[in-house]
């Protein structure tokens, strides 16, 4: 799947990559701190399908999501792994600037 990968905290520059494996996903988040990728321009935006679909091709540690305090759904997809909604709050409510499941013993 060709996407297009910018480092957000490096720079707004993008490039186009034509697959990313786990060591080279690892390196560069770990580097970088935050990736954007997404699909290359002109193309259609990527689906839940694509999404979990490249989730589970990088073979990540599965990591149970329990203790987080803003209220998600579970997004049903076709890929063995969990897809979660950012957060299922109504739009009038303030979501306060959190670190994700920082409060919990064992955050990812």
């Amino acid at each position: 799947m060709k996407m297009k990968l910018t480092r957000l905290l490096e720079s707004t520059e993008s490039e186009t990559i034509d697959s990313i494996n786990q060591e080279q996903f690892i390196e560069l988040t770990a580097k970088h701190k935050a990736l954007l990728l997404q699909a290359n321009d002109g193309e259609e935006p990527f689906s839940v399908e694509d999404f979990a679909s490249f989730a589970e091709s990088l073979k990540l540690e599965h990591y149970e999501y329990v203790g987080g305090a803003a209220p998600r759904r579970l997004i049903p997809v076709k890929a063995n792994i969990e897809v979660f909604t950012a957060n299922e709050a109504p739009p009038d409510q303030l979501i306060p600037f959190h670190h994700e499941l920082a409060q919990v013993q064992n955050p990812p």
